[in-house]
């Protein structure tokens, strides 16, 4: 199971860096239409939604009282109904500013490698308590990891929108 997780956090943030590195800096910054993120904007939200996985992560001991994984479908279909718009929470809101594709992608790699350094080494049927995910509550790692894909799945569904407009 671990290695298949593996693997699809690899494919779902080559695709993202992939996207992200077809972006001139100019467009990165551009608003491809009215009340849009721009494509910075949006790897932002990932970069705030992504902050801190690796402590919230490794800090979760807690057996969960059901199954570890009882979340993953509910969470992705939410995530993969690309036909819903969501509003993000303010504390992963993106500042409207001039975004650096440099730095995005650096901080990118860097949520990556702290996923799959979970995958190798944590146990991922254990609940992240410090975190609760709003209408569902704790996750465990397994789910975390699961919405964290599925999440980098949506954004990159959006991103290559965002590059059609532009273009």
């Amino acid at each position: 199971m671990n290695n298949e997780l593996r693997a699809e956090i690899e494919k779902a943030f080559k695709d993202l860096n992939e996207t992200i590195s077809q972006f001139s800096e100019e467009q990165l910054n551009a608003f491809p239409f009215e009340g849009s993120w721009t494509a910075g904007e949006v790897a932002q939200h990932l970069i705030l939604s992504g902050a801190d996985i690796g402590n919230v992560l490794k800090r979760s001991d807690k057996g969960p009282n059901r199954e570890p994984e009882a979340n993953i479908e509910k969470l992705r279909s939410i995530f993969m109904d690309y036909s819903t718009q969501m509003k993000a929470p303010d504390f992963i809101e993106p500042v409207k500013k001039e975004y650096s594709k440099d730095e995005q992608l650096i901080a990118l790699k860097n949520i990556e490698e702290e996923v799959l350094e979970a995958i190798d080494t944590l146990d991922l049927t254990k609940l992240c308590t410090e975190f609760e995910f709003p209408g569902i509550g704790n996750l465990t790692r397994l789910e975390i990891i699961n919405f964290i894909n599925f999440h980098t799945l949506r954004h990159t569904h959006q991103l290559k929108n965002i590059y059609q407009k532009l273009k």
